[in-house]
């Protein structure tokens, strides 16, 4: 509301009858709503991909992250929980992204409390 005052009162200065603080305020109010929605579908391309077939890879990317930090922890795994690796994260990584997502939805807890474990 004071920007508002402040811009009447310089308009009021310059002699410019057709315009007014209130409008003056919108249209600042609209070009940061115009400019906020411009980050926001940039960062939802950025984080989510700018159509289906990019969104699909970061998922996978992701997933594929996460199974590779499970792999890349092993050393600090209880040894009986092991058993529950493939051979190697190669091999892993070739399964398709609903058998990974799943597995990992299964076992995630499960090394996490091994971790956990082997520490004590």
């Amino acid at each position: 509301k004071q920007w508002s005052i402040l811009q009447n009162e310089h308009y009021k200065r310059l002699k410019k009858t057709n315009h007014t603080g209130a409008k003056w305020t919108k249209q600042q109010i609209l070009k940061l709503w115009d400019l906020w929605e411009d980050l926001w579908h940039c960062r939802n391309s950025s984080v989510h991909g700018a159509s289906i077939t990019d969104n699909h890879a970061i998922l996978r990317a992701r997933l594929l992250q996460e199974l590779k930090d499970i792999y890349q922890d092993q050393s600090q795994y209880v040894p009986s929980d092991k058993q529950f690796l493939m051979k190697d994260y190669q091999e892993h990584a070739t399964k398709s992204y609903s058998s990974i997502s799943s597995w990992l939805a299964h076992y995630r807890p499960i090394f996490k409390q091994s971790r956990l474990l082997a520490w004590r």
